[in-house]
Parts: structure tokens; C-alpha cells; sequence
């Protein structure tokens, strides 16, 4: 296969990944229990620091019913502390696509509404090149780099893939399109990747 096929092949598994998400039935997602040790939560698009958010969340749950791919679940009774019925999206099952409807209807300000996409801060993308499949030398990917809605990642020699750090918004678009069962590209929402 040459490199014009395999994009576009590319372009168009990640086409229907994507028409695939937007395609589900709109029912709300059960509310889980967050235990996976592995994974990391990032708070909507808007989300203030959180400790704030923590303390000003009404549980309301307006954000999840606000978003129309589902990607906000909420913590249940079995969250520890303060983060029972707080919203959260786990990139690798369902990233934000940044429509930030969810910034439109907090009543109480912890979601602040976002003028546009590139204004966002839920992350920031961390690639494990052990992970990742043209590092290992196993063929030619790029469905980050494809899918990335605001150019941060670019692909560079032997077209590893690279994240512009000061672009990311950590929406998750990345992780969540991954080919690799261990994602080999993870968001780190702000206290983490710092």
C-alpha cells in the first residue's frame, strides 16, 4: 500500500470512528463507579482549578444532559470525598469533540463558558513512544495527528508523531482514536502534566 492509499485509508477509519460516535443512541451512559487506577479523568472543557470546582459543583448534571455525544459521565455514591455526582469524561471511551455546550449551562461558574476551541486547557497529550507504532516500527499511523482538532500534534521523521504542548487542549480525540490497545497517547489534565 502506498502512502496516498494509507491516508487516505486512515482518513477514512477515522471518518467512521467518528460518524460511529455521533451515530449512538443518546442515552445517558449508567453512572460508574471510578476505580480504574490506570486511567485519567478530565473535568468538561471550562473546568476552573479543582479545588474549586470541587467546592462549587451542585452535581446539577446540566453539562452531561448539555452534551450531545455523551462523553460526560458523573462519579456515583462510591467516589470518595467531595467528587460524588461531579462530571467527568474519560478520553480513551469517549473524548470531548469541543462543541463546549457544556460551558453554556453552568449555573454556578465552574465550567466557564470558552469562546473557542483553542482556548481550552483539559490536558495536554503525552505519547509513550514504547507505545506508539512507527516508533516500534510497525508500519505508519498518524490517527492522532489526523484527528487532532486544533494541529498539535505534527509528525516528524520517519513520521513519528510529536505534541506541541502549547497547543494541546487535551480534549482526548487522540487517545481515543489510538489504534493501540494500550493507548499510546494519553491525556494529562492540568495537575498531572505539569
Amino acid at each position: 500500500m502506498n502512502r496516498r492509499n494509507f491516508a487516505a485509508a486512515a482518513v477514512a477509519l477515522i471518518a467512521g470512528v467518528l460518524t460511529a460516535r455521533r451515530m449512538k443512541p443518546a442515552i445517558r451512559r449508567p453512572q460508574v463507579s471510578f476505580g480504574h487506577g490506570d486511567v485519567n479523568y478530565l473535568r468538561p472543557p471550562g473546568a476552573v482549578a479543582e479545588k474549586d470546582f470541587l467546592a462549587g459543583c451542585i452535581n446539577c448534571e446540566l453539562c452531561g444532559q448539555a452534551c450531545p455525544i455523551n462523553c460526560i459521565q458523573f462519579f456515583t455514591d462510591d467516589a470518595k470525598g467531595v467528587r460524588a455526582h461531579t462530571p467527568y469524561i474519560v478520553a480513551s471511551e469517549l473524548a470531548c469533540d469541543l462543541c463546549l455546550e457544556c460551558t453554556t449551562v453552568c449555573p454556578t461558574g465552574v465550567l466557564m463558558p470558552v469562546a473557542m476551541k483553542t482556548d481550552v486547557a483539559m490536558g495536554t497529550a503525552v505519547i509513550e513512544e514504547r507505545l506508539c507504532l512507527p516508533y516500534l516500527r510497525q508500519g505508519v499511523c498518524g490517527a492522532c495527528y489526523t484527528i487532532c482538532p486544533v494541529n498539535a500534534v505534527r509528525l516528524e521523521k520517519q513520521r513519528h508523531p510529536k505534541v506541541d504542548a502549547e497547543r494541546c487542549v487535551g480534549c482526548g480525540l487522540c487517545e481515543e482514536v489510538c489504534l493501540q490497545d494500550v493507548k499510546a497517547i494519553r491525556i494529562f489534565p492540568p495537575a498531572v502534566a505539569a
